[in-house]
């Protein structure tokens, strides 16, 4: 018998200035609480749908192989998405087996955004740099995205408990975001924390990138996912990748995997002509400092 991976959606929580989104994750005897925490601003976009935390959890499921049990909505669309998702992480990772997931109720809405909308994530850094300077300043013809918004999330590359340092790396990042007419969304999650011990982070990025876009679905009807390699250089398996990254959209929310024609030397020479990029492009993740380029390795 496979064993249920459980996932408890909580009520929404307000603590001053944000809100707090999380689910209580159980398998076996094992528990977690996974959340993310944004403005409270943004509390009229957050979906009542757990798309989010499917998307999340569901490579952590393959690598235990036990079947997911959502206790509350899912949309009919990303159900179908995710089965092919995990029919190529399986294919790509031998240690991740396909796995049945169920939830209380699925929904199929269509999109009924008002207006076109999109969000990218952002760190500040050279990929995600190009896809937000050349989609602000319509360069791709007509893939051109109406990019309103720039996620930067906490918890990933800077750790939670580097709150200085993620203040800082922030406001860096809204002034080269306000720079080119792109609203700065913080959010934060401990997302890496409760999956780096099952999966590493080269494997489980996409999904935590996918998870944090997903649940912004009432507000954008696009999210762009900055590409990490070119198509000459495609690697397999990588958490973030052309292939699967589509498949964490929905109806209401399609992500595209961004700028995989173009080369790092590329990307550098396009956004070579951003001052703020030049100013305060942050490359380093590695440092002692997160906020800040160590200038010692390449």
């Amino acid at each position: 018998m496979k064993p249920i991976l459980h996932i408890w959606p909580q009520p929404i929580e307000f603590k001053g200035e944000t809100v707090k989104v999380s689910a209580r994750l159980a398998l076996g005897d094992v528990s977690h609480e996974l959340w993310y925490e944004l403005p409270s601003s943004y509390e009229s976009s957050l979906p009542a749908n757990s798309d989010h935390f499917l998307v999340a959890t569901v490579l952590m499921a393959m690598r235990h192989s036990s079947k997911i049990q959502i206790h509350g909505s899912v949309s009919a669309s990303l159900l179908r998405n995710m089965e092919e998702y995990q029919a190529a992480w399986s294919r790509w990772i031998d240690l991740l087996q396909p796995v049945p997931i169920a939830a209380d109720s699925e929904e199929d809405e269509a999109d009924n955004h008002t207006e076109a909308s999109t969000i990218a994530t952002f760190t500040g850094g050279v990929d995600s740099s190009y896809t937000v300077y050349r989609h602000a300043k319509k360069l791709v013809g007509r893939r051109s995205q109406p990019l309103k918004s720039g996620l930067f999330v906490h918890g990933f590359d800077i750790p939670l408990n580097h709150a200085s340092a993620y203040d800082s790396a922030f406001k860096r990042a809204e002034v080269m975001l306000n720079s080119v007419g792109v609203d700065a969304i913080p959010m934060a999650t401990n997302f890496r924390e409760i999956m780096d011990p099952y999966l590493r982070w080269t494997t489980s990025f996409g999904s935590a990138l996918g998870s944090c876009l997903l649940l912004l679905q009432n507000k954008f009807n696009t999210g762009l996912i900055a590409s990490s390699y070119c198509y000459q250089t495609l690697s397999f398996p990588y958490g973030s990748n052309s292939i699967t990254d589509p498949m964490m959209g929905n109806n209401k929310l399609s992500i595209i995997y961004d700028g995989a024609e173009e080369r790092r030397i590329g990307k550098a020479r396009l956004i070579a002509e951003w001052p703020e990029a030049m100013k305060y492009l942050r490359v380093c993740w590695q440092g002692v400092k997160k906020d800040v380029n160590c200038c010692e390795c390449e």
